[in-house]
C-alpha cells in the first residue's frame, strides 16, 4: 500500500482527493489474506458547503455531525454509507452491495436513496421528499 500515494488538490474551490496507483504488476497479486485495509480521514471545518461528492469503489463512508451541504451525491460499490449531516436539497446515496444509514438529519431536504442488495435504515430524519429503492436488503424507517 505504501506505494499507492495520492493526490490532493484544489480545482475551482473544491477538494480533490485521488489515488495515483504506481505500483509494479505484480504488487497487484496477493497470496492468502493479507490486504491491508485503507483509511482516508478527511477533516474539514464544521461549515456549510456547496456540494460533497464521493465516489468510491470498496470504501465505507461515514459523515459525522455538524456539517449542511446544498448538495450531496455519494456513490459506492461495496461500502457502507453512514450519515449524520443532512443537504438541503439534492441528497444522492447510492451503492451496490452496501447499506446506506441516516440518521438524526434536520432539514436534509431530498434523499433519493439506492442499494442493490443493502439495507436501508432511516432514524429520526426530517425532509422535505424521500425516494427509496432496494432490489433485496431491508428499508427500516424509525421516528423518535
Amino acid at each position: 500500500r505504501e506505494n499507492m500515494p495520492h493526490r490532493v488538490r484544489v480545482e475551482n474551490g473544491t477538494l480533490i482527493i485521488s489515488p495515483r496507483d504506481e505500483r509494479k504488476w505484480y504488487d497487484h497479486i496477493s497470496i492468502g489474506d493479507f490486504y491491508e485495509q485503507e483509511v482516508i480521514d478527511i477533516y474539514l471545518p464544521r461549515d456549510t458547503y456547496n456540494a460533497l461528492y464521493i465516489d468510491t469503489g470498496t470504501s465505507d463512508v461515514s459523515i459525522n455531525k455538524g456539517f449542511l451541504f446544498l448538495t450531496m451525491d455519494i456513490e459506492t460499490s461495496t461500502g457502507d454509507v453512514v450519515c449524520s449531516s443532512p443537504a438541503a436539497g439534492d441528497m444522492e446515496i447510492s451503492t451496490s452491495a452496501g447499506n446506506i444509514t441516516l440518521k438524526e438529519l434536520n432539514d436534509a431536504g431530498m434523499p433519493d436513496l439506492e442499494t442493490d442488495t443493502g439495507d436501508i435504515s432511516i432514524t429520526d430524519v426530517n425532509c422535505f421528499s424521500l425516494a427509496i429503492e432496494s432490489s433485496t436488503g431491508d428499508i427500516t424507517l424509525k421516528k423518535y
